[in-house]
């Protein structure tokens, strides 16, 4: 291992440290300071539940999920052995509405602002309920259990036809949303919501 790497990350690597700093990584590309009181619980929930899909096609939000391990560790110039070390997990829930995040940033680039991953992440968890777990509230409204049930739900497609309680919920839809591929039920709601392609 490198010594330019270690000068890099600023720490000595090893497999717990390197998890938890991909892990703060991702925490700052959606705005969550681990070092305060905010939203970290909710993220290390997340970041703890294994994304699934039976949808066709869903499983390309996985592998978007997975692109930021790709990400961290060419920003970081990490190599072989980092590589397998964060690889050796499946796409983790944080990870995917992460890479929705950024999907949904691409589609709405604002060339006069800067890019605000967050700002979509954030509209993912009001639509799913789960912005009341912060930090201070976490345990005293059952997080632990009502974040795994909750994001259960969301996968299983267990939500409203117009997509009411999932990522997506539409105003109008004569499509039942929870067939509709996460791709298409993403941009019938950039499209309905923000007039993405009007």
């Amino acid at each position: 291992m490198g010594k330019s790497k270690e000068r890099q990350l600023g720490f000595e690597l090893n497999d717990d440290k390197l998890r938890d700093e991909y892990f703060i990584w991702l925490c700052n590309i959606i705005g969550i300071d681990v070092e305060k009181e905010s939203y970290s619980i909710l993220a290390k929930r997340l970041h703890g539940i294994e994304y699934f899909w039976f949808v066709p096609n869903d499983d390309n939000r996985g592998e978007d999920g997975l692109k930021l391990r790709a990400t961290f560790i060419e920003e970081h110039d990490l190599g072989p052995y980092e590589r397998f070390v964060l690889d050796a997990g499946p796409c983790s829930v944080l990870e995917m509405m992460i890479g929705l995040a950024i999907k949904m940033d691409d589609i709405m680039e604002d060339p006069d602002h800067e890019s605000t991953p967050g700002k979509w992440f954030w509209e993912l968890i009001n639509n799913i309920g789960l912005s009341r777990f912060s930090d201070f509230q976490y345990h005293f409204v059952g997080g632990h259990m009502a974040v795994a049930m909750t994001i259960h739900k969301v996968l299983e497609r267990d939500y409203g036809r117009n997509g009411e309680g999932g990522f997506f919920p539409l105003k109008n839809t004569d499509v039942d949303q929870r067939k509709v591929e996460l791709w298409y039920q993403l941009n019938a709601y950039l499209s309905e919501r923000y007039c993405y392609e009007c």
